[in-house]
């Protein structure tokens, strides 16, 4: 069986369809994967085939306008305008429009995270997430920091933009707390502040086997990372730009794993240093690591076998 796997969107949108194409080529069928272009290396790095389509993500949401010297978040108009491009694009090379609706939709999501809905006139099959298996280590420098104390905090907005000094401002609420940092760099390339041995600045790193060793994670609220961290059995801060993280954010609140800001608009070192004491406490961290035993961890692989029965 030949599939087309296709998706539009950031590393987090990319990331569950590699999965699902592993989890295929693993029973013997073949998998393309359309995505945009800046993803190509990394997902041939895994063997899996590769049609670019649309724009750079990446270099798209970097542009500048002309005599600006700062970067700044793209406005929701530029958003939804590379959106539908992504999309149009999509449809005008691969003929797939009839294929995007449906009342028969799966639902790439853990049922105890994000339950489905029951809409009128549609049956929707809910698989789990997607977990794209990384075999990598973590770098010499990370293991030694996560060794050479208490778990630290990790904070991460992914391929959200931000403004120069977040990255102090985080380390500041850390400080605060008498916690260790681990920072990782995203889109927004944050830092560290000093030199100082209680923070530490990475970049993408296998989440799989780092999330389980911090304290707590500050994170956008990225289907992704919220899946990770709660995976993890970690108590999350949500910080929601955009889009689905407000969801994200109402779902770690509803089930008690975490908190949220309310905008990435609100984040102050104060505001961060109190959401912090209260995700730091032993029963919210008690509560996720409940919520960890009752997640589903193979989603991609029985979403393949649903696939193959379905249409092999």
């Amino acid at each position: 069986m030949k599939v087309l796997l296709t998706t539009v969107g950031s590393r987090g949108d990319v990331q569950p369809i590699l999965a699902l194409a592993l989890e295929l080529r693993t029973r013997g069928h073949q998998a393309l994967v359309c995505a945009a272009p800046n993803f190509r290396t990394w997902v041939e790095s895994f063997g899996i085939s590769f049609l670019p389509l649309g724009p750079d993500v990446e270099k798209w949401t970097r542009e500048r306008p002309e005599g600006q010297t700062t970067q700044k978040l793209p406005s929701r108009a530029r958003l939804r305008n590379l959106a539908g491009h992504a999309v149009a694009e999509q449809f005008r090379v691969l003929d797939v429009s009839r294929s995007v609706t449906t009342d028969y939709p799966w639902l790439a999501a853990d049922p105890v995270l994000a339950p489905k809905a029951s809409p009128i006139r549609m049956q929707i099959t809910q698989t789990g997430a997607w977990f794209l298996p990384d075999p990598n280590p973590l770098p010499d420098d990370l293991e030694t920091f996560l060794a050479s104390g208490e778990p630290p905090l990790y904070f991460g907005f992914g391929s959200m933009r931000a403004a120069a000094h977040t990255g102090q401002l985080l380390i500041e609420a850390a400080r605060a707390l008498g916690r260790r940092a681990i920072i990782s760099q995203g889109r927004a390339q944050l830092g560290v502040i000093d030199a100082g041995a209680d923070c530490l600045s990475i970049g993408d790193v296998n989440h799989e086997k780092l999330l389980p060793r911090v304290a707590a994670v500050v994170h956008h609220g990225g289907a992704g990372t919220t899946t990770a961290a709660a995976r993890a059995g970690r108590p999350q801060v949500v910080v929601p730009h955009l889009y689905d993280q407000h969801y994200w954010a109402r779902r770690v609140r509803a089930l008690g794993i975490g908190v949220s800001i309310r905008t990435f608009a609100d984040l102050t070192a104060g505001a961060l240093v109190d959401a912090l004491r209260e995700c730091l406490k032993p029963e919210m961290t008690a509560l996720a690591q409940a919520v960890a035993s009752r997640m589903e961890l193979h989603g991609a692989r029985l979403a393949a076998e649903r696939l193959i029965s379905t249409f092999g």
